[in-house]
């Protein structure tokens, strides 16, 4: 059986986060740059929430470990003895619409009991009126910075030096799928976590049906989780549209990275497509805008102002009711005219 502490040891650089697969590939961005510089470092991820994708997601690179750290399981609490033997240097991103959890702040300050520790927090405002020594804050606008830009700041806070910022890279030749699809396709991701960023059935049918008419060339692949697979069902039945359903990071990575066009809502599923440089349309949101893929030069991002009632930071009133529950205005109304626009674009640029 593996020691389950076993990648507590010799990793002094920590990523505390929720396991989102967003979450994680900006994570794997602050490796790849904080190797430029000191080409061994290891780091460690500490994922609050299980997430199998987010693990194998990882699993390729030998620069970064990651941990399921639950508060339920009795390992966690024991692992953070081990935590508490050697300086670490910690990254937390401080949620932006609720509190942080009791069990990060146990984790944070374990973390860094030992003289030489630092903790950084990428937040987009200081939630405490007094920050301890050892914390340095990375902040950033929500409704105006992107939050990938924000990580050369995150390593200088770490005292690693000052970094020219890189651009967005994934190696689809480290992940070994199990899939392989005649070309051309176009894969298609419209689901996300909440019903706010994922296109309604009926929205979706449309675009599937405008894309199978526009683009008889090319077959359909539409991915999704399990638990998105009725959905995923009732919009390609009766379409030419081939669904995947709850694949590994392995094989969903190879099955994009072969895509002539990647179209998907504002989720981590994008991040990993725009990181592949495929030609992406992404049907965004302006809820939470420092999350858009606007450092993918291959990327046309789309989203609808005319109703949006989003302030940019969580906030707002921007809700348009659907049979499967509320949805963005600024996402429910893009044209499907400028969707298929645009995908011509990626084709033929």
């Amino acid at each position: 059986m593996k020691n389950p502490f076993s990648n507590l040891w010799g990793t002094p650089y920590i990523y505390l986060y929720g396991g989102a697969t967003g979450d994680t590939i900006f994570g794997m961005d602050i490796v790849r740059l904080l190797n430029t510089k000191v080409p061994h470092a290891r780091v460690l991820f500490l994922s609050t929430r299980r997430n199998n994708f987010s693990r194998d997601l990882v699993a390729p690179l030998s620069s970064i470990s990651f941990l399921t750290f639950t508060k339920g399981n009795i390992y966690s609490w024991l692992a953070l003895l081990f935590l508490a033997c050697i300086p670490h240097k910690i990254l937390v991103h401080e949620p932006m619409s609720s509190p942080m959890p009791l069990w990060w702040k146990i984790v944070l300050r374990i973390a860094t009991l030992r003289r030489g520790s630092m903790e950084v927090r990428c937040t987009p405002q200081p939630t405490e009126h007094f920050i301890p020594k050892r914390v340095q804050v990375v902040g950033f606008d929500p409704r105006t910075d992107q939050i990938f830009d924000t990580i050369p700041r995150i390593l200088n806070a770490w005292g690693i030096g000052t970094f020219p910022p890189l651009p967005a890279h994934l190696d689809a030749s480290v992940y070994k799928g199990g899939v392989v699809e005649k070309k051309p396709y176009i894969v298609l991701h419209l689901f996300a976590p909440s019903t706010l960023r994922s296109e309604p059935v009926t929205k979706g049918r449309e675009l599937l049906s405008a894309i199978q008419k526009n683009f008889p060339s090319h077959q359909l692949l539409l991915t999704c989780a399990a638990s998105e697979f009725s959905r995923a069902q009732r919009m390609a039945e009766g379409l030419a549209a081939k669904i995947y359903c709850d694949l590994s990071a392995a094989t969903l990575v190879s099955l994009i990275a072969g895509a002539d066009v990647y179209i998907g809502v504002d989720t981590g599923i994008t991040h990993i497509a725009c990181h592949l440089d495929i030609p992406s349309v992404v049907l965004g949101n302006r809820s939470n805008p420092c999350w858009l893929p606007y450092y993918a030069p291959r990327a046309t991002i789309l989203f609808d102002q005319k109703r949006c009632g989003c302030n940019g930071d969580k906030t707002g009133d921007c809700r348009e009711e659907t049979p499967e529950g509320p949805v963005y205005r600024c996402l429910f109304d893009i044209p499907i005219e400028s969707i298929i626009a645009a995908t011509k674009n990626a084709l033929t640029t």
